[in-house]
């Protein structure tokens, strides 16, 4: 890894390709929306180089690169917040002459939502799996990155990979007490 700041129009594109893909994924975790974290790492890209004169070399320029990112998503959704609503004006708009059927509707369990587990959950489940088995599982499933990425990032085959995330999804699925069996959620080609 390098501190140093590509010079040339032709080193930032090479780094631009080096990097690309993470920074694109770090957007996405913020925007939940792939075109609009496409839109924020080319802006993310276009600020380092317009900025560039101001990196220090205290930190690799991939860290760099990462709290640009974190920035320019952080500004992206202060400037477009959604607008708050009031739940009077809501239920004013959709009682239909029954006041308290809106109320009644927003106030309803959803049974949908009580089998899955939430985020405190989750990362329990995660921190009960050794390494070997959690860390396919982050870099996949909540870092986005490729299987084949991961696998290399590992150092270790496609098939061990795969073989390792499936069996750490049916490990989690014991934590966490759901029930079945990774192969209802893996894609066949995870399957080793």
């Amino acid at each position: 890894m390098s501190t140093e700041l590509p010079q040339t129009s032709e080193d930032f594109s090479r780094e631009w390709l080096k990097h690309h893909e993470r920074i694109r994924v770090t957007c996405l975790k913020f925007m939940h929306d792939p075109d609009i974290a496409e839109d924020m790492t080319s802006i993310v890209f276009l600020r380092a180089w317009e900025y560039r004169a101001n990196y220090q070399g205290r930190s690799l320029f991939s860290t760099w690169l990462h709290r640009i990112a974190v920035n320019v998503c952080l500004m992206h959704l202060r400037r477009y917040k959604l607008p708050m609503a009031s739940l009077d004006e809501m239920e004013a708009q959709f009682a239909d002459g029954d006041s308290g059927a809106y109320m009644k509707a927003i106030s309803r369990r959803d049974g949908d939502l009580e089998s899955v587990p939430d985020r405190h959950t989750a990362r329990a489940g995660l921190a009960g799996l050794p390494p070997f088995l959690r860390v396919p599982l982050v870099l996949t499933s909540i870092e986005g990155y490729s299987l084949d990425e991961a696998a290399s990032l590992l150092g270790v085959s496609l098939a061990a990979l795969k073989s390792r995330r499936y069996r750490g999804r049916n490990e989690m699925r014991k934590i966490l007490g759901v029930p079945g069996h990774a192969s209802g959620v893996d894609s066949p080609e995870d399957h080793v």
